[in-house]
């Protein structure tokens, strides 16, 4: 979907907030402006909406799989699941555990879903490296994750 505007961007948003209660910014990084590769997609809506923090992921991934992701995560806030740092779900990509991790986007809380290797490992220190940096870098020190927007990776 391509807009021309600014304007039509934000009816767009509002339109979604008003059927959907939230919506999807997919921000891409741009290697060729220093980057690492890795995107910003994360939700709006879901604070305000749900009460539950809103979700970001780091990993570039197709963005018809984040958006599925996405609305599986918000399908069971719907009904009742309250995401919370540290604990792994199985219920939001089939054959696969994800894990919730605190990050901040923008300023605001997030919940960062991160997503397994392709040999299901979510151990921040054996998983693949590429998936590696889909960590939140650490306070006093950073662990090469920044994904050039301004916000942890």
């Amino acid at each position: 979907m391509s807009f021309a505007s600014l304007d039509e961007i934000l009816e767009f948003q509002n339109l979604q907030l008003e059927n959907y209660g939230w919506f999807i910014h997919y921000v891409p990084d741009d290697p060729d402006a220093g980057g690492t590769g890795m995107v910003n997609a994360h939700t709006h809506g879901i604070q305000e909406r749900f009460a539950h923090p809103d979700f970001q992921i780091v990993l570039p991934l197709d963005p018809a799989i984040i958006q599925r992701i996405f609305e599986n995560a918000v399908d069971l806030v719907k009904a009742g699941t309250r995401f919370k740092a540290g604990e792994q779900y199985s219920e939001i990509i089939e054959g696969f555990r994800v894990l919730a991790v605190a990050a901040t986007e923008d300023g605001r809380p997030v919940i960062r879903i991160i997503i397994p290797d392709k040999h299901g490992c979510l151990n921040e220190y054996t998983i693949n490296k590429e998936y590696r940096r889909q960590w939140p870098a650490k306070k006093g020190g950073h662990n090469g994750s920044s994904n050039g927007n301004g916000n942890t990776a």
